[in-house]
């Protein structure tokens, strides 16, 4: 496991509270929340260019730049759209990735973001 990784993890596991005095004594800014274009939650953590490319903890959604139901995604072989339908069905952007997501955190939700 990777140090961003195991970063991610941590962090995933605190409260905002937490996050918020972690990096207020460590004297760095909160990091930039986007939302997942396929569940609509705020999980992927950092700059553009560093979210690139990382998978959604809530649906399984690997970020690639697609923003159109239409958009077809290779790396998720399936389009925007598609994942979106299975999300409603199955919690996740495809049956066989139900098994890894988790629910969202409170903070991840769009009236902490927006």
């Amino acid at each position: 496991m990777t140090f961003k990784e195991k970063l991610k993890l941590v962090i995933n596991n605190m409260t905002e509270g937490q996050c918020a005095d972690l990096f207020r004594v460590l004297n760095i800014n909160m990091p930039e929340r986007h939302k997942c274009m396929c569940c609509g939650y705020y999980t992927l953590v950092g700059n553009s260019e560093e979210i690139a490319y990382d998978i959604c903890d809530v649906c399984y959604w690997e970020n690639d730049g697609c923003k159109n139901d239409e958009d077809f995604s290779t790396c998720n072989h399936m389009t925007l759209g598609q994942a979106r339908e299975n999300f409603r069905k199955y919690g996740a952007c495809d049956m066989e990735s139900a098994e890894n997501v988790r629910e969202p955190k409170y903070y991840e939700m769009s009236e902490y973001n927006e």
